[in-house]
């Protein structure tokens, strides 16, 4: 049996990451001698760009959640990982736009630009002469280079290096950056950029950029020697020259720029020109193998599927135990911590009330005011109908607890804005605001010689005078109140706190003096307790929201009521001591 879940960012950081380390493994076993260096450049720009692609087919993979630790960092962890991936990304692209920025403007103010060489460029690159790359020559020591993106870029030398080579040796310079151009490795260099901002953190990519100007040196190398129709001696003089300039003097290079460098590759540059082999063409078969393996990793986006331990998994096919999938409430679906732990045995097929379709009708019940009902459904709400008169109609909102008076035909309701009305039932209209509680009223209860009390959600209970509004008494619980009842002689009540949508904290039942809600005596309450209040069997029966009632003091077992009675008596207590009967089968 497996869980699934959505997703994440980070999951498509990670998948692209494991398929651009495979396409990283593929480009340097095609160009690990160099002679496939044409190929392994175009394996190694896929690898960039798969790193900032999104997925096109998702594929599901399996993983056991004892073994790979699957839960997901807090919010707060999070946000320190983006704030911190956030600085370094800007770090990055700002460093660059400043770099580049700045040689720009020193090119504009510094350079000067060489018609005779620019000219020669043109009859290299050909088709592209109407928007070849401009010549500039810089009175200051920087790496010869062709610098820019897009549509125009130029080519920068270094006045010192300019005036030291031969004839021979600046076309050999040129053709060299020409190339660079005609590839477009410009726009190479702005890929390599963005990649580079996004995955700063991953040591794997500043490796990659180096393979990838290893074999476009390479590539250029072949071009340049091929265009120029020179020997690969007078050539690779020219190119000696130039990183001996290039290492005396330490210069660097600004970003989007593609030039020469000092370079541990020297040697096998040197020994494919020679050989003639740093352009030789790949056999159909590796070219095969090679396209074929870029299509597949490029549409392959892996998604993990989250699996339970075998041991658990057989457990539950054998009906031993049973899952419990915690949701983090905070994260939303797509982001979710999940776990899974045995609960423990499987129940057995249930019976009676459980396997029973819900009750429309959640709450019925007879008023004090003769023919007048309580009535609370799943399509209309809640309806108070008083006889021969239109119902009041409410929402659970208005109406969160209600409380009957005597003999008078008016009650008392408490709404989640903590209001204590007094209602007249026979004009369907409120008649006084009796108090109001700093949070949504939980719970009332009414005693026809002691009087109203309230119970709030902060865990606040208020014993009030009707006619004035005075609070009489008052007392505080840790956790809310969920109900409120009097013993049937109003000398004392039963205060059940703690919420019943938590199964966790403090559950207990406070039976205090109605007088002065002083603590009489307090015992501990199950989770599945609805409330405790008078009965006619025994003095306190506590009554689960299943429908099943015992005695509190010694836990027998009395009876089976049905749903919508254990609403009802939430809702609201009955003037008199109430008779369990028991109506549902258990």
């Amino acid at each position: 049996m497996t869980t699934t879940f959505e997703p994440l960012l980070s999951d498509l950081v990670l998948s692209n990451l494991v398929l651009a380390t495979l396409f990283g493994g593929v480009a340097w076993l095609v160009g690990r001698g160099g002679d496939r260096a044409r190929l392994a450049h175009v394996l190694w720009v896929a690898c960039f760009v798969k790193l900032i692609t999104p997925p096109i087919l998702v594929v599901p993979i399996q993983m056991s959640l004892s073994g790979t630790g699957l839960a997901l960092l807090s919010i707060d962890g999070r946000l320190v990982v983006a704030a911190v991936w956030l600085v370094g990304f800007a770090a990055v692209l700002a460093r660059g736009i400043v770099r580049f920025v700045r040689f720009r403007g020193l090119i504009r103010r510094e350079g000067t630009r060489d018609a005779e060489a620019e000219s020669f460029v043109r009859s290299l690159v050909g088709d592209r002469a109407w928007y070849s790359p401009h010549v500039y020559r810089l009175p200051i020591r920087v790496s010869p280079m062709l610098f820019g993106f897009g549509f125009h870029p130029v080519i920068v030398c270094p006045e010192q290096l300019w005036t030291s080579l031969s004839s021979i040796q600046r076309k050999s310079f040129l053709a060299h950056e020409a190339a660079h151009f005609c590839r477009r490795d410009h726009l190479v260099r702005g890929l390599e950029w963005m990649v580079t901002a996004a995955y700063w953190w991953f040591p794997g990519v500043h490796w990659a950029r180096v393979q990838l100007e290893r074999h476009e040196e390479a590539c250029c190398d072949a071009w340049a020697v091929n265009k120029l129709g020179v020997t690969p001696r007078q050539y690779v003089e020219g190119l000696l020259r130039v990183v001996d300039f290039i290492s005396n003097h330490a210069v660097g290079l600004p970003r989007l720029a593609s030039g020469m460098q000092p370079t541990g590759s020297l040697e096998e540059r040197i020994r494919l020109l020679v050989r003639r082999r740093g352009v030789a063409q790949s056999s159909h078969v590796v070219n095969g193998f090679a396209g074929a393996a870029c299509i597949a990793l490029w549409l392959i986006h892996p998604s993990p599927r989250a699996e339970m331990p075998s041991t658990i998994a057989s457990a539950v096919r054998s009906g031993e135990t049973t899952l419990d999938i915690e949701r983090d409430a905070d994260h939303g679906p797509a982001q979710m911590a999940m776990s899974v732990r045995a609960v423990g045995k499987l129940p057995d097929v249930p019976h009676g009330y459980w396997n029973r379709v819900p009750a429309r009708q959640w709450a019925n019940f007879s008023l004090e005011l003769p023919g007048a009902t309580f009535v609370a459904d799943v399509e209309h709400g809640i309806l108070i109908e008083p006889v021969n008169r239109e119902p009041i109609a409410m929402t659970h909102h208005e109406l969160m607890a209600l409380a009957q008076i005597p003999s008078t035909g008016r009650v008392v309701i408490g709404d989640d804005g903590g209001q204590v009305k007094l209602w007249d039932l026979a004009a369907g209209v409120p008649v006084s605001l009796v108090g109001h509680h700093a949070a949504a009223v939980t719970s009332l209860a009414m005693h026809e010689h002691q009087g109203l009390v309230s119970g709030d959600q902060n865990g606040s209970v208020m014993k009030w005078d009707i006619q004035s509004g005075q609070v009489l008494a008052t007392r505080s619980f840790a956790t809310r109140v969920q109900s409120i009842r009097y013993a049937g002689d109003g000398q004392t009540l039963a205060i059940v706190v703690g919420g019943w949508e938590h199964d966790h904290g403090e559950h207990r039942v406070h039976l205090v003096a109605s007088e002065s809600l002083d603590e009489i005596e307090t015992f501990p309450l199950s989770c599945a307790t609805a409330l405790v209040m008078s009965g006619a069997e025994c003095d306190w029966v506590t009554v689960d929201w299943s429908g099943a009632t015992r005695c509190l003091k010694d836990s027998r077992q009395l009876a089976r009521i049905s749903k919508d009675q254990v609403s009802s008596l939430v809702f609201s207590s009955p003037i008199q001591p109430f008779t369990f009967v028991t109506t549902e089968s258990p």
